[in-house]
């Protein structure tokens, strides 16, 4: 699933055969549970359940209203993937740059562009069960560090409310 990050699982055609029976409903298509700043969702998809935690980034525009600036989605495509971080920015990004997920004291995490669509360009960062482990138990702000088309340094807010046990339910969802 990934929402917007990651290639969505092609539908299932559905061919109208009279003999065919319907396939039988077993529970809700679309769910979603909300942990501190971070939403889980998962669809129905062929051969289980696909399911991402995501954060959104917004920020105020001149009307004073919130706008989203940034998504950032952990998921993996299917089963035996690797977790992965992905972000969806705007296009307006310097692409040779990457990304740099930032949690002092830890390491910084760098991840790459992997493509760009009209909806927004998306990077990855390998999320290994170190990192994961290590940003379960951060209280503490991180920020996502990239640069804008003008080459210009920008920091995004990263919020662990509500990491630790988002990350677990997704865990439960995806084994």
């Amino acid at each position: 699933m990934l929402g917007l990050c990651l290639p969505a699982v092609p539908a299932a055609a559905q061919q109208n055969t009279p003999n065919a029976a319907p396939a039988p409903i077993t529970g809700p298509d679309n769910t979603s549970a909300r942990f501190g700043d971070w939403l889980l969702r998962c669809n129905a998809a062929p051969g289980g359940k696909q399911c991402e935690m995501v954060q959104t980034v917004q920020i105020q525009i001149a009307s004073g209203q919130q706008a989203p600036v940034a998504l950032f989605a952990i998921g993996r495509a299917s089963r035996g993937e690797p977790l992965k971080f992905i972000v969806q920015l705007p296009s307006n990004v310097t692409l040779a740059s990457g990304i740099i997920v930032e949690t002092k004291p830890d390491r910084p995490v760098a991840g790459a562009y992997t493509r760009c669509l009209p909806v927004g360009c998306f990077a990855e960062a390998l999320l290994t069960d170190d990192i994961r482990r290590r940003w379960m138990a951060r209280t503490e702000a991180g920020q996502v560090r990239i640069q804008d088309g003008a080459n210009q340094a920008v920091a995004l807010p990263l919020s662990f409310r509500g990491f630790s046990l988002a990350m677990e339910a997704l865990m439960k969802e995806m084994p």
